[in-house]
Protein backbone atom coordinates (compact mmCIF):
# COMPACT_ATOMS: atom_id res chain seq x y z
CA UNK A 1 0.00 0.00 0.00
CA UNK A 2 1.01 3.48 -0.81
CA UNK A 3 0.58 5.95 2.24
CA UNK A 4 1.60 9.41 2.92
CA UNK A 5 1.94 10.61 6.26
CA UNK A 6 1.87 14.43 7.31
CA UNK A 7 3.47 15.50 10.41
CA UNK A 8 6.14 13.08 10.00
CA UNK A 9 8.21 15.36 11.65
CA UNK A 10 6.29 15.39 15.08
CA UNK A 11 5.70 12.83 17.76
CA UNK A 12 2.88 10.38 16.29
CA UNK A 13 3.65 11.02 12.55
CA UNK A 14 7.27 10.39 12.82
CA UNK A 15 6.29 6.74 15.10
CA UNK A 16 3.69 6.23 12.34
CA UNK A 17 5.92 6.81 9.40
CA UNK A 18 8.35 3.85 10.84
CA UNK A 19 5.55 1.47 11.62
CA UNK A 20 3.93 1.39 8.07
CA UNK A 21 7.22 0.99 6.42
CA UNK A 22 8.64 -1.96 8.84
CA UNK A 23 4.89 -3.21 7.71
CA UNK A 24 6.56 -3.14 4.36
CA UNK A 25 4.08 -0.40 3.13
CA UNK A 26 5.40 2.15 0.56
CA UNK A 27 5.60 5.63 2.90
CA UNK A 28 6.11 8.51 2.01
CA UNK A 29 6.52 11.09 4.73
CA UNK A 30 5.35 15.05 4.66
CA UNK A 31 6.91 17.40 7.06
CA UNK A 32 6.92 21.00 7.62
CA UNK A 33 9.42 23.16 6.02
CA UNK A 34 12.68 23.82 7.70
CA UNK A 35 12.25 20.50 9.93
CA UNK A 36 14.52 17.36 9.11
CA UNK A 37 13.10 14.56 11.03
CA UNK A 38 15.45 11.47 11.11
CA UNK A 39 13.60 8.46 8.83
CA UNK A 40 16.52 7.06 7.56
CA UNK A 41 15.53 5.53 3.87
CA UNK A 42 12.04 6.83 3.89
CA UNK A 43 11.13 10.07 1.11
CA UNK A 44 10.53 13.21 2.70
CA UNK A 45 8.66 15.81 1.23
CA UNK A 46 8.85 19.01 3.14
CA UNK A 47 5.82 21.56 2.59
CA UNK A 48 4.14 25.09 4.03
CA UNK A 49 0.78 24.70 4.74
CA UNK A 50 0.11 28.08 4.44
CA UNK A 51 0.85 27.96 0.70
CA UNK A 52 -1.93 26.39 -1.69
CA UNK A 53 0.64 25.31 -4.11
CA UNK A 54 3.57 23.23 -2.19
CA UNK A 55 0.04 21.33 -0.27
CA UNK A 56 -0.87 20.52 -3.94
CA UNK A 57 2.27 19.54 -4.73
CA UNK A 58 3.11 17.27 -1.38
CA UNK A 59 -0.10 15.29 -2.19
CA UNK A 60 0.09 14.90 -5.64
CA UNK A 61 0.82 11.44 -6.49
CA UNK A 62 -0.96 8.14 -6.34
CA UNK A 63 -1.84 7.49 -2.76
CA UNK A 64 -3.86 4.49 -1.73
CA UNK A 65 -4.17 6.20 1.69
CA UNK A 66 -3.49 9.76 3.19
CA UNK A 67 -2.70 9.77 7.58
CA UNK A 68 -2.90 13.83 8.46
Amino acid sequence: MRILITGADGFVGGRLVRRYAALGHDVTAAARLGTAPDLGPIALRPFDLTDDRSVRDVVAGDFDAVVH
